[in-house]
């Protein structure tokens, strides 16, 4: 009995610690301990400890049509293949009218994703993100890609969190040049203003700027009279006109002055100027004719000398001469030069009675009729001889 209580006694764990223990301080509480997992809770959870910093970075510029690439990093790699959220747009340049531009299909734009595998062991992996770009017609201004990462579940976003690749265009300026610019643009004086409509082919992405100026038309010769600034019509120097995007037609008016002038048809010139982002096309400059609406004044006077009264039967002549008011301008041609016809009722008195020539003379001004030219019409106080002459091309 006294050997089995000494061999229980021997197998009993000695209650006391032994000096290593004790020296580590194993098994001993520590209320300093359990005041800071109340205060922070317990240890950090491993997987918040590796989540992955995304970032992404450009890549070289493209001609519109290529692919804008960019290089998304995990930083480190997922230990499972992680869906990162993506925003792509075009940048603050496309979206100004002024200087628009408009190089991805709608489909490739706003939310996007983008896959990045898994890795094995602690390391980073980079992935090439690709946005394709619309190779189109219109010229337009240079821009960029921007592509943003978003906030997501399984990464967090790092401090370069977007990027934006370069894209230049690559379509010629279009042309702007005046609407049917071989014909002569006519306004009459009573009109107002004259409306001068530009065209511009193709259309433009962005906004386009021309400018017209009026200066004295040097090449219609013998044809009107110079227009004169300031007195038949408002000059303009270098005026814009402006095209917005999409924009194909312009117009420009210029005032034109109505007077009380009795004057031939005036021409004056508008050329274009001061370009941006267009080219000119030919012509580069129109004839303007303004069409006087002033009447010219006849005058009829009985020829000096020739006065007194006519018998009948006799062979006495009364002359009379018609005179314009203003000088009658020849042109190149007969039928676009200048002519006034005059038609006269002659009639005359006898007794009680009045008697009218059945068919009236018409005496016509020409400035094509040769020099010194007249037209004679006679009749006598019998109803034979009576001259009325026409003098071309009186002094103004």
């Amino acid at each position: 009995m006294p050997f089995l209580r000494r061999k229980l006694l021997a197998s009993r764990p000695d209650p006391s610690p032994s000096s290593a223990s004790r020296n580590s301080g194993a098994g001993r509480f520590r209320p300093g301990l359990l005041l800071l997992l109340l205060l922070f809770g317990g240890p950090p959870d491993a997987a918040a400890q590796t989540q992955p910093v995304i970032t992404i970075a450009k890549g070289s510029a493209v001609a519109e049509g290529g692919k804008a690439a960019f290089t998304v990093t995990a930083a480190p790699g997922p230990s499972t293949a992680l869906t990162v959220s993506l925003s792509v747009a075009e940048d603050d340049t496309c979206a100004t009218p002024a200087t628009g531009c408009d190089f991805i299909a709608s489909g490739n734009e706003g939310g996007q994703t983008i896959e990045i595998p898994a890795v094995t062991g602690n390391m980073d992996i980079a992935v090439t993100y690709e946005v394709d770009t619309v190779n189109d017609n219109t010229d337009e201004a240079d821009g960029a890609v921007v592509v943003t990462v978003v906030d997501g579940t399984g990464y967090t976003v790092g401090a370069a969190g977007e990027a934006e690749t370069t894209v230049r265009d690559n379509d010629g300026l279009p042309y702007v040049g005046f609407k049917n610019p071989f014909l002569i643009t006519k306004v009459q004086e009573d009109a107002g203003s004259v409306d001068i409509v530009l065209t511009l082919s193709p259309a433009s992405g962005r906004e386009v700027v021309a400018s017209i100026s009026t200066i004295p038309d040097t090449t219609t010769v013998q044809c009107c009279e110079d227009a004169q600034p300031g007195e038949d019509f408002d000059a303009q120097t270098r005026t814009r006109v402006v095209f917005a995007p999409g924009v194909t037609e312009q117009t420009a008016s210029i005032p034109i002055t109505d007077d009380s002038d009795d004057e031939f048809r005036e021409d004056f010139r508008v050329t274009l100027g001061n370009l941006k982002y267009v080219r000119r096309d030919y012509p580069v400059s129109i004839d303007v004719r303004i069409i006087d609406n002033d009447a010219t004044v006849v005058s009829l006077e009985r020829v000096a000398g020739n006065t007194g009264d006519l018998s009948e039967g006799g062979s006495a002549k009364a002359e009379f001469t018609v005179s314009l008011s203003k000088a009658l301008i020849k042109t190149l041609t007969a039928t676009d030069s200048e002519r006034i016809d005059v038609p006269l009722v002659i009639s005359g008195v006898s007794g009680s009675m009045t008697t009218t020539r059945p068919r009236p003379p018409t005496m016509t001004f020409s400035s094509w009729a040769p020099s010194g030219s007249s037209n004679t019409r006679s009749t006598t106080a019998g109803g034979r001889t009576s001259r009325c002459t026409g003098i071309r091309n009186p002094p103004a």
